[in-house]
């Protein structure tokens, strides 16, 4: 049966939805930054994994993770845990980094073609009224006149 410390900045909905979802004969020991240094040390000194969510590992919690066979960071980077010292005491650290890179790409290509779409309307728009400016030189209409009759034509 794994146990598995859970680090958390702030307590997460998503936490609890885990918690509920897990195997029964998984433990998860959910940890927040509001969880006090007796609480975090009790479940690190058992915890097979740890994952880390928006929060940091410290120093004495990877020396107290005598059994722990892996850090799993939920972020792109390793910030928040000092590699050296867990390489030094056999554990290895993954980060997330890339696993939302395909949706982070759909998601600028269509903002980009958004934006294509807006400024071709734009464009549109604006030389729609350029043309009605040369039309009222043409016309020799004075364009207090001009709009005038837009706005009753409309």
């Amino acid at each position: 049966m794994p146990e598995i410390l859970v680090f958390s900045g702030p307590a997460l909905p998503l936490l609890d939805m885990a918690n509920s979802m897990k195997p029964d004969d998984w433990n998860l020991h959910i940890r927040t930054s509001e969880s006090s240094e007796a609480e975090i040390a009790q479940a690190a000194e058992i915890a097979d994994f740890i994952l880390v969510f928006g929060h940091g590992v410290s120093d004495d919690v990877l020396r107290l993770a005598k059994k722990t066979k892996l850090v799993q960071l939920c972020s792109a980077g390793f910030d928040g845990i000092n590699l050296g010292l867990a390489g030094e005491l056999g554990i290895p650290v993954a980060n997330n980094g890339g696993a939302n890179a395909i949706p982070v790409a759909e998601f600028a290509i269509t903002l980009a073609l958004s934006t294509i779409r807006h400024l071709i309307i734009t464009v549109l728009s604006l030389s729609q009224l350029v043309l009605q400016l040369k039309m009222m030189d043409l016309l020799h209409c004075p364009p207090s006149i001009w709009f005038v009759s837009q706005l009753e034509r409309d």
